[in-house]
């Protein structure tokens, strides 16, 4: 079994995460890993730290969550297994433990005044004031269900765990030749002409029968099947809800004014209108007439010839002029003068100031309904908290949806019966449902009479879901989506004439003719993409697998590819290597890659050498056979 866990090491599941530690063993990426009570049943070990259980399957949920936002929302913990999550979720609380091993062996630990300095600068923790916040602290550590013991034991966990990896890594460089020949790779561009044979436009295909539409329903039925449907009832709880009940005293208000005080400072701006010429003499003409006549569009007129217009610069402040100099004479100026030429990069400036705003301070009065209403959330905000602590009592002493709503004041959301991506029986979405897809994951995992737990949001609000009805999955009939078939059938049928057109406008291609020749024997337009890469991810024009095949072929030559409306048959007209403006910037980013890789690499080799120096055993047998009995997982 050791051999095992050592040759899952090396795989790539442990060279990413190797790349990513350094970034991600911050305080979200690890945080499932070491907070949670109760169960930790020991399942392995690493040297003579011990692996639980419960450290693995909080990865292994992380994992699932993974699964189902990327893959499918309905899949089941057992088909994660099978896919590798359990055995990921291992190698990964294995690769941290090996590192956690090394760190104390060498004694790395950050100090307490460390640790609390990193979280008091941490910005996610920080109020709108800029200061740490202990209500946003306290949400985070709910949301990861973490006390603050823990979060900080986590933090220095996580620093001792960095400084493992960034000594181990250190500075690397990848061959010079090695990132040329990527670079050039990368980066060289290509372009084509092309046309579209899009399938709506296939309009001389027959309709379809009855007999077609049948056919199709029974090869397809399962596509019209009728998903599982819920319905639900919602509480939800925010600041919006308490706004009435929280009330912030002047002090307050006056405080918060005074240390933004500096936010309610204007500038004195002005409304100018400019004119620039590249001649000095003729700007010193323009000046003139604008002084003698009051006006700068006067000016031009008097002096004629072909002069550009005057342009509107409305609003701007002293440090919003292009040049100190030029601010510094524009608003040297007095209100409906015309001023004397001043230079700058562009040319030379003739300024007329239509309009001098005065700055000033905006007084407290003026600002203080804004800042009564911002520290009346920020209390609302607080007194949420306080308030789903009780709801969560309330609901664990097993109060009903509707009973908790009624003690507190709340409303209860009784939407239309939903599937699991939000839809309703007639295929469209269902409105008002708050934090959607939170929501519709807690649903889906509940049966009728379960009590959904009250779920804190990213947002600071709360919402507690109830099932209490379930629409079981149904075949439907033919009658009730004929429209539906129907107009699947027509498509498949379009969708091959369009096909068939392609093939024989690439065949006439392949003979010689031109593109211009066989689009206008098809009633085609030709388009054009220029300098594009291989890794472009296409336009509604040129998808990405007609850029995959332009770059498979000399010039000249034609690609089809299947667009999203139809077809494209491409012809590469041009071949332009890497190069030009910003190479050497680009060539920065190509090595810096490579770099990274190669850390990567070396993490790599280092996982191995911990492996060996502290001894790993964990057994799967133990984790599958808890699996399979259905103790945990999602």
């Amino acid at each position: 079994m050791i051999n095992l866990i050592r040759s899952a090491i090396g795989s790539w599941v442990i060279k990413i995460l190797f790349a990513l530690l350094i970034a991600s063993f911050a305080v979200w990426g690890i945080g499932d890993i070491f907070r949670g009570q109760g169960l930790d049943q020991r399942v392995g070990s690493v040297g003579d730290r011990q692996i639980t259980l419960l450290e693995i399957d909080r990865v292994f949920q992380d994992q699932l969550d993974n699964l189902r936002q990327n893959l499918d929302p309905t899949i089941e913990p057992q088909t994660a297994i099978m896919l590798g999550a359990l055995d990921a979720a291992t190698q990964q609380v294995v690769a941290g433990a090996l590192i956690d091993e090394a760190a104390d062996d060498l004694g790395l630990r950050a100090s307490d005044e460390a640790i609390a300095r990193a979280v008091a600068e941490n910005p996610s923790l920080q109020g709108i004031d800029g200061r740490f916040d202990a209500r946003i602290f306290r949400s985070v550590l709910a949301a990861n269900g973490m006390t603050e013991e823990e979060y900080l034991e986590l933090s220095r966990r996580d620093t001792a765990r960095q400084q493992v990896l960034t000594a181990a890594a250190g500075p690397l460089a990848a061959p010079d030749p090695l990132i040329e020949a990527i670079y050039a790779f990368q980066n060289e561009r290509r372009s084509a002409r092309y046309v579209r044979v899009n399938a709506a436009d296939q309009t001389d295909v027959p309709q379809p029968t009855d007999a077609d539409i049948e056919a199709y329903f029974e090869e397809n039925a399962e596509a019209y099947r009728a998903p599982e449907y819920r319905r639900l009832a919602i509480l939800t709880l925010g600041p919006d809800n308490l706004l009435e009940e929280v009330s912030v005293d002047e002090a307050q208000v006056r405080d918060l004014y005074e240390r933004r005080r500096d936010q309610y400072v204007r500038a004195e701006r002005r409304n100018f209108r400019q004119v620039i010429v590249q001649d000095e003499a003729l700007a010193a003409r323009i000046a003139e007439e604008g002084q003698s006549t009051g006006s700068l569009d006067a000016a031009l007129e008097a002096v004629g010839g072909d002069l550009p217009a005057t342009v509107a610069l409305d609003g701007v402040a002293r440090d919003g002029m292009l040049t100190e100099e030029l601010g510094a004479a524009a608003f040297a100026l007095e209100a409906g003068s015309v001023g004397a030429p001043i230079q700058s990069p562009f040319g030379w400036h003739v300024f007329e100031v239509v309009e001098a705003l005065p700055g000033g301070v905006t007084p407290f009065e003026e600002a203080r309904p804004e800042l009564e209403q911002e520290l009346e959330r920020q209390a609302a905000g607080d007194a949420v908290y306080e308030v789903a602590n009780q709801v969560m009592d309330e609901r664990a002493g097993g109060a009903s949806i509707d009973e908790v709503a009624s003690s507190f004041n709340l409303q209860v959301l009784r939407p239309e019966p939903v599937d699991r991506q939000g839809q309703s029986e007639a295929g469209t979405p269902v409105a008002g449902l708050p934090y959607t897809e939170a929501l519709l994951n807690e649903a889906f995992l509940l049966e009728p009479g379960d009590d959904g737990l009250l779920q804190e949001q990213p947002d600071g609000g709360y919402f507690a879901v109830a099932v209490e009805e379930i629409i079981e999955p149904r075949d439907r009939a033919l009658d009730e989506v004929r429209e539906e078939a129907r107009a699947s059938v027509l498509a498949a049928a379009r969708a091959a004439a369009a096909t068939e057109k392609a093939e024989t406008l690439e065949a006439q291609l392949g003979e010689g003719r031109t593109l211009e020749a066989v689009a206008a024997g098809a009633g085609l337009e030709i388009a054009e993409a220029d300098g594009f890469l291989r890794t472009d991810p296409g336009t509604e024009g040129l998808p990405a697998s007609a850029i995959e095949g332009l770059f498979g072929v000399e010039i000249g030559v034609a690609v089809r590819a299947e667009g999203p409306e139809g077809e494209v048959v491409a012809v590469l007209t041009e071949v332009t290597p890497a190069g030009g403006a910003g190479a050497a910037a680009v060539r920065a980013r190509v090595a810096d890659q490579l770099a990274a890789m190669l850390r990567t690499e070396l993490n790599d080799q280092l996982s191995n050498a911990l492996a060996t120096e502290y001894p790993v055993d964990v057994n799967r047998d133990q984790l599958m056979r808890f699996y399979t009995n259905d103790q945990l997982g999602g």
